[in-house]
């Protein structure tokens, strides 16, 4: 989903309510981490959004509440929200 709407292309299977609970890759995004161009460039986007993911869970852990975060356009980043 982007900006409430589907897309065409999935590359991962939320299956958290599945048995085997967790997220599943789909051979589009093997396909896509595959190809030379974009190697750099979404591993540096993993690690970006990975560095987001600790900083909620430490933020949770710290003050109870949760991280804000917001997609900046001029930089096509996502990045940590001002609260309030």
């Amino acid at each position: 989903v982007v900006d409430r709407s589907d897309v065409g292309t999935r590359f991962f299977a939320d299956e958290r309510n599945q048995a085997l609970r967790g997220l599943r890759f789909t051979d589009e995004l093997v396909a896509l981490a595959s190809e030379i161009d974009t190697r750099q460039p979404l591993s540096a986007e993993a690690e970006s959004r990975w560095r987001l993911v600790e900083s909620a869970w430490h933020e949770r852990r710290a003050t109870g509440s949760s991280l804000r975060v917001v997609y900046d356009r001029p930089s096509e980043m996502i990045v940590r929200g001002m609260l309030g």
